[in-house]
């Protein structure tokens, strides 16, 4: 086999890792969506605030651990 097909080969086993990856990342992005719009309309606030109030809850959580 000549070096040239073997790149070829190469470059295709890492595009198809990419895009396995890429498709795993999107699945989990879309689970997360999901659960921030479950629990922005359970709580009834915007999924902005929601995220807001995790961000701060979360930087409250990191200041009382460090002090």
């Amino acid at each position: 086999m000549s070096i040239k097909n073997q790149n070829k080969e190469t470059a295709v086993k890492i595009q198809t890792k990419q895009i396995k990856e890429a498709t795993i990342t999107a699945k989990l992005q879309t689970k997360q969506k999901e659960k921030l719009e479950k629990l922005a309309k359970k709580n009834r606030i915007t999924i902005s605030n929601l995220v807001l109030q995790l961000v701060e809850a979360g930087y409250k959580q990191i200041s009382k651990n460090d002090l």
